[in-house]
């Protein structure tokens, strides 16, 4: 990104909201998970290619929102959806869309509770 820091963004969207104005890049960050670490990208989550429980199937992803004047230039803008203003579980493949009618902006985003929690 324009700081200089890996992009942490993976399964999302990039969408540009207006002719001219900037491109917003919604996907998920793994993080720097710490319990493996593997020889494919990304080095610090080889859990995505794991069973559950691993770097990728984890409950605190982020959901990463990034934008760009360019599509070359990224800035890090914070997290969609914070961990602490989410139900617990795990979250993947987000993508936001305009609903013209309502003039909202809605985050769609597949959703798994915890392995240990009951599913209702």
């Amino acid at each position: 990104d324009v700081e200089g820091e890996l992009m942490d963004v993976h399964d999302g969207n990039i969408v540009q909201w207006s002719e001219d104005g900037l491109y917003y890049w919604y996907g998920m960050g793994y993080k720097n998970c710490s319990l493996e670490r593997g020889l494919l990208p990304p080095r610090d989550c080889p859990g995505v290619y794991l069973p559950a429980g691993h770097c990728g199937f984890r409950t605190d992803h982020a959901i990463n929102v990034y934008t760009s004047p360019d599509l070359v230039r990224w800035t890090f803008r914070g997290e969609a959806l914070p961990l602490l203003s989410r139900p617990r579980g795990i979250y993947f493949r987000p993508k936001v869309i305009f609903h013209s009618q309502r003039q909202e902006y809605i985050l769609w985003v597949n959703y798994l509770p915890p392995a240990f929690d009951p599913i209702l």
